[in-house]
């Protein structure tokens, strides 16, 4: 399986920091992956995925904005619905990803 990272700024976060922690709907593979930017691009790096906690009402995720490579809670939930328009809350789950040197 492959974890792709659109966004810039996550990227930048895990890259940079060497770990990111990022927000999905619906539950995830986790362990050992590899990260790529688009689909069907290359390899950018391997990952380490691992649960960080489940997401109940959208207050639960501001503990964790600086640790999603967002500079506020705002423009992390702006992102969520850029990257899916039917999103109506953020109820979900967290995920650390690290790199894998």
């Amino acid at each position: 399986m492959v974890t792709v990272i659109e966004n810039e700024k996550i990227r930048k976060k895990l890259l940079e920091d060497g770990w990111v922690v990022i927000f999905r709907e619906e539950p995830r593979s986790i362990g050992k992956d590899w990260m790529t930017d688009r689909k069907g691009n290359n390899k950018i790096c391997d990952v380490h995925i691992a649960p960080a906690g489940t997401i109940s009402s959208v207050s639960m995720l501001t503990p964790y904005v600086k640790d999603s490579g967002f500079e506020t809670l705002q423009e992390w939930l702006g992102e969520m619905k850029r990257m899916n328009p039917r999103i109506t809350r953020a109820i979900g789950y967290l995920y650390k990803i690290t790199k894998i040197d």
